[in-house]
């Protein structure tokens, strides 16, 4: 099991590398669709970005011979340079799991630069402070592979929008608005970083072979849009999946379920901002790393 539960430990973490306020005046609402055209727009005409992002993972496993929990939070920060098609995300786990009393930390490095993708992930403790690089895909640039884009892309797909309310969030006043995202671009999006996780031979174990149409149970996306200039200022996403033994080609009666809940906030802020990214020297001289290795 603990194999099983450790591979998707690691595709949370890529579907992650996917995506404090007070309350502010009332105003008259504001027509949700209009709001979510504006962010749209605005979002996708950025030159660059800072984000700091949190959250937590439970994964439950019921029945089988060792039903288990496991808890992991998470915490990190985002630079984008959509102009100079550079990033630099730095992320921190810490993780408790099942029989263990101490949490088990681990940081991530990952910069994008020069059409190359640099990773630092310890999968394993042979390999820690390991750096890795993979070639980025020629028609990927670095906006359409960012959070800010995942949260765009959920709201330009979203089968429903709907205002809240008025909010600020570190004084920006904002529209706070909620989405209903459409289930297949959801199910698009999952499938595209499971293979992600995939060819990055972070596993031996092919995660698109999921359906996640079956495995999806609940997603919400709620959006912090500025009543200024409609930049997204905040992002919290919410998800939970349930899956078999058999979509993780697990043997028959291993367990019943594994449901996993995932909550992740964003704070964006600096947009436009001159931002400047440095690949560190021992990513520069990584090993390239394809699927497998």
């Amino acid at each position: 099991m603990s194999k099983i539960m450790n591979k998707t430990v690691i595709l949370c973490l890529v579907l992650l590398l996917l995506i404090a306020a007070s309350t502010g005046c009332k105003v008259a609402p504001p027509d949700a669709g209009n709001v979510a055209t504006q962010a749209e727009t605005v979002g996708g005409n950025v030159s660059s970005f800072n984000s700091t992002f949190s959250g937590n993972m439970d994964i439950v496993v019921t029945g089988g011979k060792n039903p288990s929990k496991l808890n992991m939070s998470l915490s990190g920060t985002n630079i984008t340079d959509v102009s100079g098609d550079k990033s630099e995300t730095l992320l921190d786990t810490k993780t408790l799991k099942p029989g263990a009393t101490a949490m088990e930390t681990m940081h991530i490095e990952s910069y994008v630069s020069d059409k190359w993708q640099y990773l630092n992930i310890p999968v394993d403790t042979a390999k820690a402070n390991t750096w890795y690089k993979t070639p980025v895909k020629d028609n990927d640039n670095i906006l359409q592979s960012s959070q800010l884009a995942g949260a765009l892309g959920l709201l330009k797909n979203a089968t429903e929008v709907t205002y809240l309310s008025a909010d600020k969030i570190n004084g920006v006043s904002c529209y706070m608005i909620t989405a209903k995202p459409d289930p297949k671009s959801t199910i698009a999006f999952m499938l595209s970083q499971a293979q992600t996780h995939y060819s990055l031979g972070l596993s031996d174990t092919d995660f698109s072979g999921i359906d996640y149409s079956k495995a999806l149970q609940n997603v919400q996306i709620k959006l912090w849009v500025s009543r200024k200039d409609f930049k997204i200022i905040k992002a919290t996403t919410s998800i939970t999946l349930e899956l078999t033994p058999e979509q993780l080609a697990a043997s028959s009666g291993s367990f019943d379920t594994m449901t996993f809940s995932l909550n992740v906030s964003l704070i964006f802020s600096r947009y436009n901002s001159a931002v400047k990214i440095t690949v560190p020297p021992d990513a520069l001289n990584a090993s390239e790393l394809s699927p497998g290795s």
